[in-house]
This record gives C-alpha cells, sequence and structure tokens, in this order.
C-alpha cells in the first residue's frame, strides 16, 4: 500500500512539473529566454532572459513565498511601480502584457513555483563587479542610493512609507534614472575612447580636451545622485532614513565577510 502511495505521489509531482514546465514554454518563453543568450541574441531579445529575471527577484525579495506571491500578482498587474527590475530595462522593453485571464490563479502558481525551483540555473553567476566599473558617478561607494533602498523595502512595514511618500519618491526615482542613463550613454563610449587612444600612443596633450569633457559629464552624473539623495530624504522622516542607512550598513558589513 506505501509502495501505490509513493508511486502515486511521484506521478503527480512528474505531471506537476510537466504541466508547469510546458505553461512556461507556451506563455513565458516567446519574451523570456529560458537559456543564457549569446552575444548575437542580445540585440534581438524581448525581455529580460528568464535566469536574470529570477536572480533579481530572489535578491530583492529574499523569502520564497515572496517571491512567488509577487509572480502570481505582477504577470497579471504589471506596473512600472511595482516592478523590480531596473528602470532602464522598463526603458528597453517596456512593460509586459497582462496574463490575466490567460492562466488561471492555480496555473499561475504552478509557474511561479516551477520558476522558482528552476531558475536561475544551477552555476549561474551574476556579474555583480562590472557594474563598478561602469560607474557613471566621480564618487563610488561612499554615498548610499537611496531610491534603491527605498524600492527593495517598498511595502516593508517597518519602513511604512505612506501614499504620498511613495508617488514622491517615484517621481525621484524617475528624474534620476532619466538623467543618469542619459550621461551614462556619452561616459561610457567616452572612457572607452580615452582608454584605447592612450593604449595607441595618442599624446596627454591631444586627450586633454575629451579628459575635461568626461570630467564634466561624471560631474553632472555625481550632482544627480546627490540631489537624489538631498530630495530623498527630505520625503522620509528621521525614522524611515535610519532604517534604510541601517540595512545598507549591514548589507555592506556581510559583503566584506564574503
Amino acid at each position: 500500500m506505501k509502495k501505490i502511495l509513493v508511486l502515486s505521489f511521484l506521478a503527480t509531482s512528474l505531471m506537476f512539473a510537466n504541466n508547469a514546465e510546458q505553461l512556461v514554454k507556451d506563455n513565458c518563453s516567446a519574451c523570456h529566454m529560458l537559456s543564457k543568450p549569446t552575444q548575437a541574441q542580445k540585440g534581438s531579445m524581448k525581455a529580460p532572459p528568464m535566469m536574470g529575471v529570477m536572480f533579481h527577484l530572489k535578491e530583492t525579495l529574499k523569502d520564497e513565498q515572496k517571491v512567488k506571491t509577487f509572480l502570481v500578482d505582477y504577470v497579471q498587474n504589471p506596473s512600472k511601480e511595482k516592478a523590480i527590475c531596473m528602470p532602464r530595462k522598463i526603458q528597453r522593453f517596456g512593460l509586459m502584457p497582462s496574463l490575466k485571464g490567460v492562466l488561471t490563479e492555480a496555473q499561475l502558481t504552478e509557474v511561479a513555483d516551477y520558476l522558482y525551483k528552476n531558475f536561475p540555473p544551477k552555476g549561474f553567476t551574476h556579474n555583480k563587479k562590472g557594474k563598478a566599473k561602469n560607474s557613471p558617478f566621480l564618487i563610488t561607494g561612499k554615498m548610499p542610493h537611496l531610491t534603491k533602498m527605498v524600492k527593495k523595502n517598498w511595502d516593508n512595514p517597518t519602513l511604512a512609507l505612506t501614499q504620498a511618500q511613495k508617488e514622491k519618491l517615484i517621481q525621484v526615482r524617475k528624474a534620476t534614472m532619466i538623467s543618469v542613463t542619459k550621461l551614462k550613454k556619452e561616459i561610457l563610449p567616452l572612457e572607452k575612447e580615452i582608454a584605447k587612444a592612450t593604449m595607441s600612443g595618442e599624446t596627454p596633450a591631444n586627450l586633454k580636451a575629451k579628459v575635461d569633457k568626461l570630467s564634466s559629464l561624471k560631474a553632472a552624473a555625481t550632482m544627480t545622485h546627490i540631489q537624489c539623495i538631498h530630495d530623498t530624504k527630505n520625503i522620509l522622516n528621521d525614522e524611515q532614513l535610519t532604517f534604510l542607512l541601517s540595512k545598507q550598513k549591514k548589507m555592506r558589513q556581510a559583503k566584506s565577510k564574503l
């Protein structure tokens, strides 16, 4: 009798997994690649790869049930305010179409469970170090990215943001990201150009004008960051600010031990 129950359970689990996998292939893979994209494929992607999406969800929400609950809700009611991906991703790909009515709540729960268990795949690594190298700011690692911290704790009851605060914070982050994204489009190519010219034997005197321009662009990006901190601090109360800075300090301490 026990063997029959075990076999029945395994068969049900396998059918559940296969069904969920098929639902993902039928409803998600047309936009979200289920494997790591090649360099050639990156230019034609319709949405971020699934492994990247799930990596960021797990990194931000931490808790398994929170990730699954977020997925079930977001795919039915996508919005910029709820989005956990970086604003530049929404700028590039736009919001995903709603799956409300396309899949049932039970099917979405199956999909969320399957995605959590299978993405990102074992061996997946996320190149966080590349972000620091591409920083558009003059000052790195010494000033908090407050709106990013706020976003990670958007509905945290300890932070307890009011609706009025949320609306103001969305505007601050939007203005900041638009400005920084625009500056990065000039900064990063100019950095590469200067580095290449330097290694090709160009004289310092001939590169001075470009270096001065790069300095000016990075100064503008840094001032945007400073303005963002100033505006965010004016929206938050003392307790909320202390909570965010305390969380950031703990995160840095944890990273330093790795």
